[in-house]
């Protein structure tokens, strides 16, 4: 049987620089934490933030890759799909007050991807409907430069 996993072997030797076994992890940390257009956009929202504490005054704090069962749970227990469909995700970004103690708002950033793709569309619509009425969610278009007062006017209104 062909090892299925990458193989990143970890060698245990004895005192005497002899090999006595080999050890397989069964887990290897992933190429990346966010994706590129995120790493962007993160960069983009750290001066928005800034931007409104200075106009606003309000203090906000940006936390990425946020999982949506940490901020929401369910209500309905007869809805049981509705757990494998939203509490396995993640949000892009949540920007949290830290004057008042609870979350601003959320924010997604949408590539070209969630216009094609059927499955992305879905499950937007899922993550849209079971945020309304609970959180702000604001859709941010994946570009290669953001309009900031436009994107400060999306969070503040």
């Amino acid at each position: 049987m062909r090892e299925k996993r990458e193989i990143l072997q970890r060698k245990i030797y004895d005192e005497n620089g002899k090999l006595q076994y080999t050890i397989i992890p069964n887990y290897k940390k992933t190429d990346y934490f966010m994706s590129k257009d995120e790493i962007r956009f993160y960069k983009v929202l750290i001066l928005i933030v800034n931007e409104i504490k200075k106009m606003y005054n309000i203090n906000l704090q940006i936390f990425s890759q946020v999982a949506i069962n940490r901020i929401i749970k369910q209500n309905n227990q007869r809805e049981k799909e509705l757990e494998k469909d939203i509490f396995c995700r993640s949000l892009d970004f949540v920007l949290y007050d830290l004057n008042k103690d609870e979350i601003f708002c959320c924010i997604e950033l949408d590539g070209i991807e969630h216009k094609n793709n059927i499955e992305k569309i879905e499950k937007d619509r899922i993550l849209d409907n079971a945020l309304k009425n609970i959180y702000k969610l604001i859709r941010i278009n994946v570009s290669e430069k953001y309009e900031i007062t436009e994107i400060i006017n999306k969070i503040i209104k």
